[in-house]
């Protein structure tokens, strides 16, 4: 469904069968590919680090398909899975990423979550983004100096104080402009391996590449600028 036409996101709900599902908590819970920690206390596992099966490059050539007004037919650029901690409820900051299309996907089982159904535990999303100039920083767009009030009143002036909330889910898949500001909501789940909250994100096409206009967000001088 469309959650958001201004800027476009898209949720998808039970988007693998259940043997697909089944598949990807047994290989992704069982997996030594976690082969990154970050600050926060999430685990990384990327392609590079051996996080690849037929199944994940199945699911990263079908998953475009649910949505191809969004998808456009853009190249995956990269794909990972996240672990999150059973303990701590900060997630991933604000960032943006450097694609066109970001594919955000949620396969831990939902009475994990000690919170009310469908309430935290998923993404927020700000019709806004970095600058055109920032395409070929990584740093920029993936840790934007969130201490400095001018870039919250930035934020602010390109969304007008909006944000897009889409709640945790199992077996949910989210559609978005990858280069719109983004974090993890807060995370409550229950203690246990089994229990941590695993996200799958699958990128696509590069920031710049206009094959495909994407919807809304930033502000309208920043709009222009992007079309030129």
């Amino acid at each position: 469904r469309t959650l958001s036409a201004e800027p476009l996101v898209l949720v998808a709900d039970d988007v693998f069968r259940p043997e697909t599902l089944a598949a990807l908590l047994r290989f992704t819970r069982g997996t030594t590919m976690w082969t990154n920690v970050k600050k926060q206390g999430y685990l990384c596992a990327y392609p590079t680090g051996g996080y690849a099966t037929p199944l994940l490059g199945q699911l990263a050539e079908e998953l475009p398909l649910i949505t191809p007004e969004l998808s456009c037919g853009y190249q995956l650029v990269t794909s990972w899975a996240y672990l999150y901690d059973d303990v701590r409820t900060d997630g991933i900051g604000i960032h943006a990423d450097i694609a066109r299309v970001n594919v955000n996907c949620w396969i831990t089982p939902d009475d994990a979550s000690l919170d009310p159904a469908e309430t935290s535990g998923g993404i927020v999303i700000v019709p806004a983004r970095p600058p055109a100039r920032w395409h070929d920083n990584f740093d920029y767009y993936n840790s934007p100096n969130a201490s400095n009030p001018a870039f919250w009143a930035d934020l602010d002036a390109q969304s007008g104080g909006r944000n897009i909330t889409v709640p945790h889910k199992q077996n949910r898949c989210v559609f978005f402009d990858s280069e719109l500001y983004h974090w993890t909501d807060r995370v409550n789940f229950k203690r246990g391996y089994t229990n941590r909250r695993i996200n799958l994100t699958f990128l696509y096409g590069h920031p710049g590449d206009r094959t495909c206009r994407m919807r809304g967000g930033g502000s309208p001088a920043r709009r222009k600028a992007r079309a030129a």
